[in-house]
């Protein structure tokens, strides 16, 4: 899988060299409410702004799925506390067992009423 990423990325990685060697015309970019104007090679525009696009889009992805991080997080601090609270409540029902074994057979469907020791 390694080798085929590497070799994907180097096909990109010619395609965008020959492109950029395609279009080495000069391309005027204008900023309109400003009169500010930019001259610079065709495929260094095109590129430049398709870079921006990538960088804009993963920003937004990652604003999407900060919500969900968010709630992972609270998610596992919960799970944390409720296994804190199963493992009390494990260790009382340590403690009632205990009292069980100590009590008569008959009087282990009481125990919780009677406090119950072995002869």
């Amino acid at each position: 899988m390694r080798v085929f990423s590497w070799l994907v990325s180097f096909i990109l990685l010619l395609a965008v060299v020959a492109f950029a060697i395609g279009n080495r015309d000069m391309a005027t970019l204008s900023f309109w409410p400003f009169d500010l104007q930019a001259t610079m090679p065709l495929a260094f525009l095109v590129l430049g702004i398709l870079f921006l696009g990538i960088f804009i889009g993963g920003f937004f992805v990652f604003l999407g799925s900060l919500r969900c991080r968010i709630e992972a997080c609270r998610l596992r601090r919960e799970i944390e506390s409720l296994r804190i609270k199963l493992a009390e409540k494990q260790v009382d029902s340590l403690a009632v067992h205990a009292v069980l074994e100590k009590c008569s057979p008959l009087r282990r469907l009481f125990s919780l009423k009677f406090n119950c020791k072995k002869p």
